[in-house]
């Protein structure tokens, strides 16, 4: 019964008394969901069990239980999402062109071959940020210890995200501006920090003009930094804007085949800034431009 409702409803949750191996009796908490590819196969059924000592624990504590499991299960179904979606494809591609390069080396023009060459280097850097970022995720999800908040000069920490896209805005003709004041600092983990400012920008750079321009700058509250990152380039619409922050995949493949917004990667952000005690959001019209906006805390008094 389980089974077919999880088939049904993509999960279900079933609690009740267990006996296990060794003959001893719990009461148990569990959730039960398919595991589904790219593709809309199932692949397998999965279940993760929790087992509640003595089986005498409130109401309250029975509902974290259920909401721990809940949230391990959505972590698990977007990082699944991830490999499918965000790495595959592209890797896909990386193998495409390097076969062509392999087959047709001596009849390649050499003009035509750096520019496949380039690529090849440029996507596969991109491909191990991604890769690195998602690495990151899951482990901060089950290792809290990785997460390591400290005060980070707001300036220095740009500076340097913006010097690894330096090449990609160059091609591009995009100038890069960082106005923020050198004597901002946030509480934040550095490595998610160094994470959120580049799939921002990254994204920023990816959907500009050439000769346009991208801007950071930073409101300072009581008792967080607002952080803005502002281009004009080609916009969002309110359908790609209502669903950004979500794992709703159809719409993320999309924004990305038509090239109107941003796209995985920042799921991933929106989770970083909240490990971090931040929210984001995002201002955007088509033709016009697009700005994010993002809070961390100023200090850990916070």
């Amino acid at each position: 019964m389980e089974i077919q409702i999880g088939l049904k409803e993509k999960f279900a949750i079933d609690r009740r008394w267990h006996i296990f191996k060794d003959k001893s009796r719990n009461f148990s908490s569990s959730l039960i969901n398919p595991i589904i590819n790219s593709l809309g196969k199932i692949l397998s059924i999965n279940k993760v069990t929790l087992k509640i000592v003595g089986g005498e624990e409130s109401h309250d504590d029975l509902n974290k239980q259920i909401k721990d499991l809940e949230e391990l299960n959505e972590h698990k179904e977007n990082i699944l999402s991830l490999i499918a979606h965000d790495l595959r494809s592209p890797l896909a591609s990386i193998i495409s062109i390097a076969d062509h390069l392999k087959s047709n080396f001596t009849t390649i023009e050499p003009a035509e071959a750096s520019k496949m060459i380039n690529y090849l280097y440029d996507s596969s850097k991109e491909e191990l940020f991604k890769l690195d970022s998602l690495v990151e995720w899951a482990r901060v999800k089950y290792a809290s210890e990785t997460f390591s908040p400290k005060n980070i000069a707001m300036r220095q920490s740009v500076n340097k995200v913006l010097n690894t896209l330096k090449q990609p805005a160059t091609e591009n003709n995009i100038k890069l501006y960082n106005t923020i004041p050198l004597n901002i600092t946030v509480f934040a983990d550095e490595k998610m920090l160094d994470s959120i400012l580049q799939n921002i920008i990254s994204n920023a750079i990816k959907y500009s003009h050439n000769g346009d321009q991208i801007s950071l700058n930073v409101i300072k509250e009581k008792k967080e930094i607002i952080i803005e990152v502002k281009d004009n380039g080609i916009g969002m619409s309110n359908e790609v804007k209502a669903k950004l922050f979500t794992p709703q995949m159809e719409i993320l493949s999309k924004v990305r085949k038509e090239k109107k917004g941003a796209g995985i990667g920042l799921l991933m952000t929106k989770k970083f800034i909240e490990k971090n005690g931040g929210r984001i959001w995002v201002k955007s019209e088509i033709g016009i431009g697009t700005t994010f906006f993002f809070t961390l805390p100023i200090n850990n008094s916070n």
